[in-house]
């Protein structure tokens, strides 16, 4: 069996060589560009965690069912009416 993988950008077109070039040169003149680029998809990244932690406790909070499910517990499955 052989599984072969290709990109629809790559099989569809070719990067014209004078193009690829000048991309290149602009890299070279401009690298803080790609730093800065890094640098704002790692704050996006880390925003999106923080959203994503900040639902789970919210969601822990309101209504922990939901979270916990059908996860082993410790104790009496059933509560005390005091």
């Amino acid at each position: 069996m052989v599984i072969t993988w290709s990109f629809p950008a790559q099989a569809t077109s070719t990067i014209d060589p004078q193009l690829e070039q000048q991309v290149l040169q602009i890299i070279r003149e401009h690298p803080e560009a790609i730093i800065e680029s890094v640098q704002a998809y790692q704050q996006q990244q880390q925003q999106q965690v923080k959203q994503a932690r900040q639902a789970f406790l919210q969601d822990l909070k309101t209504n922990p069912q939901i979270v916990i499910g059908e996860s082993p517990t410790t104790g009496s499955t059933h509560r005390k009416l005091s």
